[in-house]
């Protein structure tokens, strides 16, 4: 796509993680469905999926159309299920504040 990403922006330790999502990005033709932990939603990821849907069209094309899936934690286990975020995104979803080391998913941290 047409869009410039200024990886100064970006801590180096997220580099890679960024880097590989921008890469399976240029193979998916639409981005179908955003997949977060189930209500009450947190803010973070409210701001979140604004966002992705108010500014991540050129990198995430589909993105402003992209149904959003709310999941429960036992949801998700059977979800992510020897799948990783990586194997997601090949398939058009974005994991927003849940699914392991994603991308999108603040919660990594706190085992930091």
């Amino acid at each position: 796509m047409g869009c410039q990403i200024n990886w100064d922006l970006v801590p180096a330790r997220f580099r890679p993680m960024f880097e590989r999502l921008a890469e399976i990005s240029t193979r998916v033709k639409k981005w179908k469905r955003v997949v977060s932990h189930q209500l009450p939603l947190h803010l973070d990821e409210e701001v979140g999926y604004w966002m992705l849907r108010k500014f991540g069209g050129e990198i995430f094309p589909g993105i402003r159309d992209a149904e959003i899936v709310f999941r429960s934690a036992e949801d998700q286990k059977t979800l992510f299920e020897g799948h990783d975020w990586e194997w997601h995104a090949e398939r058009g979803t974005i994991l927003l504040g849940t699914g392991g080391d994603s991308p999108f998913n603040e919660h990594q941290l706190e085992e930091e």
